[in-house]
């Protein structure tokens, strides 16, 4: 077992460099993405996206307007 051990932690060693470097990779990587996501203005969205986002809202007043609640709702204020 103690030799096992010494066998990791050699590796461990050895690789350490390389261990931190892809840590540091994983919170970058992570720090840039939040960035990304809070720098996103509506007005300023490409065109595709918005679309994309317009389409979406609209699908799901369609799928709000063809559920038996709405009708009920309607059917109601009628």
């Amino acid at each position: 077992m103690d030799e096992l051990m010494h066998n990791f932690n050699k590796i461990l060693d050895e690789k350490r460099e390389e261990i931190i470097q892809i840590a540091n990779n994983k919170k970058t990587r992570t720090v840039n993405n939040d960035k990304k996501m809070t720098q996103i203005e509506k007005d300023k969205l490409p065109v595709d996206i918005s679309s994309t986002l317009r389409r979406i809202n609209e699908a799901a007043e369609k799928k709000y307007k063809d559920s038996a609640r709405y009708k009920k709702e309607i059917n109601e204020q009628n």
